[in-house]
């Protein structure tokens, strides 16, 4: 069997092992190609997630005026690639129940603090946490009144000839990322 066709298999299983259970527990698939060092797997199972990566990232940030920022399948399109707001949303979930932990950590059965610091921790910890999530509101409530700006602009200048509007619409274009430099 040649070694390119070997590696695709192994990408494959780790493909499919990282789709099924995560990325976690690989001893089963280490055990399907014992033929392999172990930092030549872990170097596939990185080329692996990078290619799942790339294939995850979109094509365009900005959408179509006539389909609206979800795409065809139901995704948001109009977000930087970086950003994954399910996985925000978990981390979001995830800190908020470490916060709660260490709150339960701090105080006894009674509910008497009997470790101040981390009673502290946990308050500040849920308080930054409570911003940051008005911070992303904030974000999604600003792009779409951004949207529903630029749809209104559009609407109103039908009636215009298309140099107008074209040439009104680039000004607008140009002046929006001065807002968002004015806000930080």
């Amino acid at each position: 069997m040649p070694e390119s066709e070997r590696k695709q298999q192994i990408k494959h299983l780790i493909r499919t092992h990282l789709a099924d259970v995560g990325g976690s527990q690989w001893k089963a698939v280490r055990l399907q190609c014992p033929e392999i060092s172990e930092a030549t797997f872990w170097r596939y199972v990185d080329a692996v997630r990078h290619e799942l990566d790339k294939e995850a990232e979109p094509n365009h940030l900005n959408f179509p005026h006539d389909q609206g920022p979800e795409g065809d399948a139901g995704k948001i399109v109009g977000l930087p690639p970086f950003y994954n707001p399910l996985e925000k949303a978990r981390l979001y979930e995830t800190l908020l129940a470490d916060a709660e932990t260490m709150r339960t950590q701090a105080v006894d059965h009674r509910g008497k603090i009997i470790n101040w610091r981390m009673f502290e921790k946990s308050i500040q910890l849920r308080e930054r946490l409570v911003c940051q999530q008005r911070e992303a509101v904030a974000f999604f409530q600003s792009q779409e009144a951004t949207e529903l700006l630029y749809r209104e602009l559009i609407e109103l200048t039908d009636d215009l000839p298309p140099e107008a509007v074209k040439k009104f619409l680039e000004r607008v274009s140009e002046l929006y990322p001065r807002r968002l430099a004015t806000k930080i």
